[in-house]
Formats: structure tokens, sequence, C-alpha cells
């Protein structure tokens, strides 16, 4: 009886969602939020507003140095530090590299 009672005030009072149906929405709720935190810390620049150490370091790499920059990224991390994701090369042969902001490479 008391059960009945518990699911006829769920559905009058709208609680008719499933649990794992909230679990979905926050998760999509929270993906969204990364989402947008990662687009607003990562800003496309044009080559040659790398800065002139990433310049070097990318004119120095012998893996890299020969290939066309395609795209460069300008990012920042939530410790404040500064890093320069660059795509090199063209159609199926393409890599990228990722600089802090006095030319060293830094892997991931």
């Amino acid at each position: 009886m008391n059960a009945a009672i518990l699911i006829t005030a769920m559905m009058l009072f709208g609680g008719t969602q499933l649990p794992g149906d909230a679990t979905t929405t926050n998760m999509i709720s929270f993906e969204q939020t990364v989402q947008k935190k990662q687009d607003k810390d990562k800003k496309e620049i044009m080559a040659d507003e790398l800065p002139q150490a990433v310049r070097t370091s990318i004119a120095q790499h012998t893996e890299v140095r020969a290939l066309p920059i395609s795209k460069a990224w300008k990012m920042t991390k939530d410790d404040g530090k500064v890093y320069y994701k660059v795509d090199f090369g063209q159609g199926e042969e393409t890599m990228s590299k990722k600089f802090n902001e006095d030319g060293t490479e830094v892997t991931d």
C-alpha cells in the first residue's frame, strides 16, 4: 500500500524520470561543460603568431622542419601555463606537436 502511494505521489509531482535518465542527463551536461572549457582555453592562431622560440624549435626539429604548418593553437591550461599545439603536413601525412612558450616540445 505504501509503495502504491509513493508511486502515485512521484507521478503527480514529476518524479517519473528514471534514475538512469538522470545520470545520462548529468553526464551530457558535464561533457558539454568540459568541452566549453576546452574550447575557451584553445584558440586557433596563424603560424606567424607562434612565439619566436617555438618557430626556432620547429626550424631545428628534423622531423617537422620541412613540413608546412597546417594549423596552430594557443592553449592555456588551468594552471595558467600556455602551450602551442601545431599541426604539420597535408592530407594523410600529418602530425601534431605541442610546445611550451620557450619552444620546448611537450609530450603528454
